[in-house]
Formats: structure tokens, sequence, C-alpha cells
């Protein structure tokens, strides 16, 4: 989402106000650099 790979459409007419102003909340944070979720961009392997 920082860099522009992701966005969030919602239907804010399922779900809360409370609800629908925390995921903004949590997506202004995101943009702003806030909020980072590490990735692990290894190759996965196999539990076989």
């Amino acid at each position: 989402m920082a860099y522009g790979g992701g966005s969030l459409i919602m239907d804010e007419s399922l779900m809360s106000s409370e609800t629908a102003a925390a995921v903004k909340a949590r997506e202004a944070e995101i943009l702003d650099g806030l909020f980072r979720v590490n990735v692990n961009d290894a190759r996965p392997t196999s539990d076989n």
C-alpha cells in the first residue's frame, strides 16, 4: 500500500462506523509509513 502496490475498497454500509474509522486510520498509518508489516520474500519450501 505504501509503495502503491495495493489499495483498499470497502462498502461502509456493511460495517459499523467505528470499524470503518479504524480501517481508515490504519490505512493512513500505512501510507504515512508509521505502520509496517515485514514481508518474507524468500521462496517457500514444502513441508512434505
